[in-house]
């Protein structure tokens, strides 16, 4: 596997679950709290609100929800500062990761939407940002068919995602979704 950090909101163990069914249970760290932020020789599966096997570690209220900040925003910057992300499954409806992932500064951004009309008002101010808008590219629509294809790829290949990405996309068509979603209808 890639040594490729996993960032996410959910509460439930689904990600885990998968790496237990392909007999990869030494392979992932879930974190949720500051006690092992450095899983050496595993991902990393951040979760930032916490997660159901440690009920305790779980924020429900918004007032429990804020800026990151402590070893939640170490741990951030940390898996995103100066990379590639990818953004899939994910509204960016939560008051703290958006504002964390502009003040992480990644190298470039792929957002997935299945449409872009479902994008949160915080995932369109990064798009205006203009530290991010020239490094955030929207992808609209089911991208599984880019992963699905190339699931071997990924597997077993030392290239980069951002590198595996663009070879998959056109630049043109690249280009084209930025324009359609910057592009006022």
């Amino acid at each position: 596997f890639f040594n490729i950090p996993i960032i996410t909101t959910n509460y439930d163990t689904m990600i885990e679950s998968a790496f237990d069914n392909m007999g990869s249970k030494d392979a992932y760290s879930t974190i949720v709290d500051g006690t092992d932020l450095h899983p050496r020789k595993r991902i990393p599966i951040f979760k930032v609100h916490g997660c159901a096997s440690k009920p305790e570690s779980i924020v429900l209220r918004m007032s429990e929800e804020g800026l990151l900040s402590g070893w939640k925003a170490v741990m951030f910057e940390q898996h995103v500062s100066g990379r590639t992300i990818i953004v899939a499954g994910y509204s960016g409806l939560d008051f703290e990761i958006c504002p964390a992932i502009q003040q992480t500064k990644p190298t470039s951004i792929y957002w997935n939407a299945f449409s872009t009309n479902d994008l949160s008002p915080n995932a369109l101010h990064l798009a205006r940002s203009q530290e991010l808008s020239n490094r955030l590219t929207f992808l609209e629509g089911d991208m599984g068919h880019v992963f699905q294809s190339r699931k071997h790829r990924f597997s077993q290949s030392n290239r980069s995602i951002k590198q595996t990405i663009q070879t998959q996309i056109d630049p043109l068509e690249t280009q084209m979704w930025r324009f359609d979603f910057l592009t006022p209808s």
